[in-house]
């Protein structure tokens, strides 16, 4: 079974988490792979107070995708949450744009102000998104929309259009894996 572990930090980031997947293969959908969840909780009102800690959190962003060699990240601004000895949520709270569950289905149909496509996504999106790109490396590609953390309201109409054959696919509650998933290729 999956197992995970929790910790606290100082200003701004709150703390974080890891989760790492159960390794049966018993409930395991078709076309979909196994993930680790890594968690930061940062609170945005430093990152758009003080443009310093909005570059710190993207270069640490973009040094944990890389030596992690993750194959998706995401930097995301999470509204109404309660910010409290940590991170809490209430009915109020906005949902996390990243898919529930313990098995990577493909990319969240919801975007983020920052986005890490590893080296297999890498390779299939280059063309589509390089003249958008942040950063371009061997590891991936970096898509950074704004200089400060934009919530997915502001995010509307600016991010391009990824190709829906790498979307995990909305069925109802849940989610279905995508027809394609670069990294079990």
């Amino acid at each position: 079974m999956g197992d995970s572990f929790f910790w606290k930090s100082s200003k701004p980031c709150f703390g974080g988490h890891v989760s790492f997947p159960d390794q049966r293969d018993l409930y395991k959908p078709e076309r979909a792979g196994s993930a680790i969840n890594l968690s930061m909780d940062f609170d945005g009102r430093a990152l758009h107070g003080d443009s310093r800690w909005s570059e710190t959190v993207v270069s640490v962003f973009i040094e944990l995708a890389r030596n992690l060699k993750a194959f998706y990240a995401i930097g995301y601004v999470q509204r109404n949450v309660i910010a409290r000895r940590g991170i809490w949520f209430d009915g109020k709270s906005e949902a996390s744009p990243t898919l529930p569950g313990r098995w990577w289905l493909g990319l969240p149909p919801t975007p983020g102000w920052l986005m890490w496509f590893g080296a297999g996504y890498a390779r299939v999106l280059r063309d589509s998104v390089a003249r958008l790109a942040s950063t371009q490396t061997p590891d991936g590609i970096l898509l950074r929309q704004g200089l400060k953390p934009m919530d997915c309201d502001e995010l509307k109409g600016v991010l391009p259009l990824l190709p829906r054959n790498l979307i995990a696919l909305a069925d109802g509650e849940n989610y279905k894996p995508a027809q394609e998933i670069p990294l079990l290729e």
